[in-house]
């Protein structure tokens, strides 16, 4: 039985929430501790909203890595 298309929606709006305190966790634990997150997307604005430097890969080979506006 697949899901109906109210709970699909319903899925992307909890997906979407999550996601954000996610992103909102992984901050606030980078700002207390300073510790290095490798935090691995597919979504390019995602990434370069999150990182202070992005690393861009194409068949496991390192391209470039850069701060976000130098991409």
């Amino acid at each position: 039985m697949l899901p109906s298309e109210d709970d699909q929606r319903s899925l992307r709006r909890s997906d979407r929430y999550l996601n954000q305190e996610l992103k909102e966790t992984f901050r606030e634990f980078h700002q207390r501790s300073g510790a290095t997150i490798i935090y691995v997307s597919h979504d390019q604005s995602e990434a370069m909203a999150l990182a202070t430097d992005v690393a861009v890969m194409s068949e496991g080979r390192l391209l470039q890595m850069a701060p976000p506006a130098e991409i």
